[in-house]
């Protein structure tokens, strides 16, 4: 118990390093009224998606810091958050968990075969697909039209003042870091009552559907469940020791990784500004199979005229 809560405690420190500056800078914006004028810059891809303008510059965030950073400067930019419908946040969330951290993990995918900017481009652009699946299966179905409700536990300050450039800051990395806290602490007690196992177990189904090498998938299915940083480490160790598994498979379990990963983590954390669970896990889980069976008739198809990479 006494490991795992320093090692939460060190999770916490890593990434309030991370969005603390993130969030200084935000609130210098905010005290300055530059978010708005910013936000434009990807108002285009807002306008596809019938998103806020302000929605941008919470992902453009994500897509630097992760998902800890999108959902921290949802709080920060969102001045009224039940102004905003479930389905709106839930497209927001299909963005962010898709392309997030794109930065670092590019390099993770980069170091274990996958090129830099291709695992940035993939993961960039089917975000945005998956996003407008989504937002069309809603809008088909006229669905999650709700506003959202979020407790003001979570929410900073939101007077803008020469001492709130300081001080909001500091509330929120504190509130995120007990959430932090607490999330590797529910993660390390599910460990311990076999729940991550017997999750492992029922996830199996997808790499067997996608045809992932034996030797693999269990590293693979860790990733989707707890995050690229513990399927990545392990894909590396099994990588360095299966030398007989050809690249196009273990490429094949690193695209998954990219687009499935941290099912738990992420998807609470989402869940946080008002997404709908249903949308935002299984609405990603099936589309990740979907994608992913078309990259293995996209290889299969070139094959035979010489496309024998990924």
């Amino acid at each position: 118990m006494i490991v795992a809560l320093k090692e939460s405690f060190s999770a916490a420190a890593s990434i309030v390093k991370l969005i603390f500056p993130v969030l200084f800078s935000l609130e210098i914006l905010k005290y300055f009224q530059l978010i708005e004028p910013l936000s434009i810059l990807f108002s285009p891809i807002m306008e596809l998606l019938e998103l806020p303008n302000e929605f941008s510059i919470i992902w453009v965030i994500g897509l630097f810091t992760g998902v800890y950073g999108a959902v921290a400067s949802f709080f920060y930019i969102i001045t009224n958050p039940e102004s905003y419908s479930i389905a709106e946040v839930s497209i927001l969330s299909a963005l962010i968990l898709i392309a997030h951290a794109l930065p670092v993990e590019a390099k993770v995918s980069q170091y274990l075969g996958v090129g830099y900017w291709k695992t940035i481009f993939f993961r960039f652009f089917l975000s945005i697909i998956f996003a407008l699946l989504i937002k069309c299966f809603i809008d088909f179905f006229g669905l999650l039209q709700d506003k959202i409700y979020l407790t003001t536990s979570i929410i900073g300050q939101q007077e803008t003042s020469v001492i709130s450039i300081i001080v909001n800051p500091i509330i929120i990395c504190i509130k995120i870091s007990l959430i932090i806290i607490l999330l590797h602490l529910i993660i390390e007690f599910l460990k311990k009552i076999k729940v991550i196992y017997y999750l492992e177990i029922a996830l199996k189904p997808i790499a067997t559907i996608l045809k992932i090498d034996d030797r693999l998938s269990s590293s693979v299915l860790i990733g989707i469940v707890l995050g690229i940083s513990y399927g990545g480490s392990l894909l590396i160790k099994d990588m360095k020791n299966l030398k007989k598994v050809s690249n196009n498979e273990k490429k094949k379990a690193i695209y998954l990784l990219n687009i499935l990963h941290s099912l738990i983590e992420d998807t609470i954390l989402v869940l946080l500004i008002g997404a709908n669970i249903f949308i935002v896990l299984f609405g990603r889980i099936l589309f990740s199979i979907f994608i992913m069976i078309l990259i293995d008739v996209y290889y299969y198809k070139f094959k035979s005229s010489g496309y024998r990479e990924y």
